[in-house]
C-alpha cells in the first residue's frame, strides 16, 4: 500500500488594494504626463522617430516632487531607454545622465534636483489642479 500523498494547498488569492481618490488621480496623472511625453515624436537622445516611445523619468517616480514635471520626463524609443547594452537610460544610467546633461544643460538638471529634494508632499487639492492642467 503506498502512502497517501498530501494535497497541495490551494492558493490564497491576493487581495487587491482598493483604489482611493488619491491613487486614482495620480494613476491617470501617471497616464496623462506619458503621453504628453511621448507627443514629441522622436527620441530625445537618437532622434529618431518611433511608435514606440516611451517616457522615462530622470529622476525616478519615487521623487513625487517631479514625478509629473514635464521637463523630468524624457521622451525615448527603446533602444535608448532599455535594451541598448552600450548605452541606455537603466542599463548605464550614469552615462545617461552625463549624455542629458549635455543636450539640456546643468540648469535643467540642478531645477530637477532641486525641485525633487525640496518637495515634501501633495495635498489632495494640488493633485487635482495639476490633473485639471493636464486635461485642459
Amino acid at each position: 500500500m503506498t502512502p497517501a500523498c498530501p494535497k497541495p494547498k490551494a492558493k490564497k488569492k491576493k487581495k487587491r488594494k482598493k483604489s482611493t481618490p488619491r491613487t486614482v488621480i495620480m494613476n491617470k496623472l501617471d497616464k496623462l504626463s506619458a503621453a504628453k511625453c511621448r507627443e514629441q515624436g522622436y527620441c530625445t537622445i537618437c532622434e529618431k522617430t518611433s511608435s514606440r516611445l516611451n517616457a522615462h523619468h530622470y529622476k525616478g517616480r519615487t521623487y513625487k516632487g517631479v514625478r509629473w514635471y514635464q521637463p523630468n520626463l524624457i521622451c525615448l524609443c527603446v533602444q535608448c531607454h532599455t535594451f541598448n547594452p552600450f548605452f541606455s537610460a537603466h542599463r548605464t544610467p550614469e552615462a545617461f545622465k552625463k549624455k542629458m546633461i549635455d543636450i539640456k544643460g546643468q540648469k535643467w538638471h540642478d531645477d530637477i534636483q532641486e525641485k525633487a529634494t525640496n518637495h515634501k508632499s501633495w495635498k489632495m487639492a494640488d493633485l487635482e489642479k495639476l490633473l485639471e492642467s493636464y486635461l485642459d
